[in-house]
């Protein structure tokens, strides 16, 4: 009969331990904000102050309304496949959020193929195509802050860094950086946009 007593008393603590925690427990996870405070990494860009917000008029760029913005980078020479396997990934995005995040795709030099909505179902109000030719890399750089440290940090590359994807919110604060070939980047962005949807 102790043993039995003793077994139930071994079982039932997980039990009461996970009850508390799910009672008393805060589990949250905070998604970062880039370049709120500390010292600047980025002397190159004059107008970049801290805390730093990215605005999207020099490109212009209008996001709608109260959305969370994704913002996609896509490579010179213009390549087709590249851009439906990333449209595909915000494609997926998008429908998993309820359309509840405005996408930012910005292009250069690139004629956007007829066919390239076909099999992603989206409201294309909610997507906005930018022809980014006319700025130099350098400004592309200053903009999104693509930092080489932070984006070494942020487990990326600077070496093609239009396949990266930067995350900012409502007003403009940058949130994250990802890869936009990477399903487990699209997945890292699809998690921390519903933690910032909340």
């Amino acid at each position: 009969m102790k043993k039995f007593v003793f077994l139930l008393f071994i079982l039932a603590i997980p039990a009461l331990v996970f009850v508390f925690l799910r009672i008393f427990g805060d589990n949250t996870f905070e998604v970062n904000r880039f370049y709120q405070e500390g010292v600047f990494e980025m002397t190159e860009c004059e107008n970049a102050l801290i805390p730093y917000t990215v605005d999207f008029q020099i490109i212009n760029a209008f996001p709608q309304g109260e959305k969370k913005i994704v913002t996609a980078f896509y490579t010179a020479p213009c390549r087709p496949g590249d851009l439906k396997s990333k449209l595909y990934h915000l494609g997926r995005i998008y429908e998993s959020l309820d359309g509840k995040i405005h996408v930012l795709i910005l292009t250069h030099d690139c004629e956007i193929p007829a066919n390239i909505w076909d099999d992603i179902s989206v409201n294309k109000n909610d997507f906005q195509i930018v022809d980014i030719s006319d700025k130099s890399m350098s400004e592309l750089n200053c903009l999104f802050m693509l930092n080489e440290g932070k984006l070494i940090q942020e487990g990326l590359s600077k070496q093609d860094p239009f396949h990266l994807m930067v995350l900012t919110d409502a007003e403009g604060i940058i949130r994250g950086y990802y890869d936009g070939l990477s399903t487990k980047d699209t997945d890292r962005l699809l998690l921390e946009s519903r933690i910032l949807l909340k």
